[in-house]
């Protein structure tokens, strides 16, 4: 996500791939999306697993610790179909 947003901002044509939970942080991931101007398209809603998490840790030296939960909806994209033209036509995939 952060990935396409900042090859958007640069004017880059971007495409995101994920999938989220049904749940509100899901709902609301996807909204955020949206008022950014990013496609969902391609963005999978999932019924099993939540939305995924990172908890961010600072310690007093201002390092920063991530902490990427798991597993969570973006563990389980499943592939369609409608990927096959999206990807034969992409420079890149990240």
């Amino acid at each position: 996500m952060n990935v396409s947003y900042h090859l958007q901002q640069l004017g880059i044509n971007v495409e995101l791939i994920s999938r989220v939970g049904q749940d509100e942080q899901g709902k609301k991931l996807l909204d955020l999306l949206q008022s950014w101007g990013l496609s969902t398209t391609y963005c999978q809603a999932d019924a099993g697993h939540p939305t995924s998490e990172v908890h961010v840790v600072m310690d007093e030296h201002k390092d920063v610790r991530y902490d990427i939960l798991y597993p969570v909806a973006w563990d389980f994209i499943s592939f369609q179909e409608a990927f096959v033209p999206l990807l034969r036509q992409a420079d890149a995939l990240v």
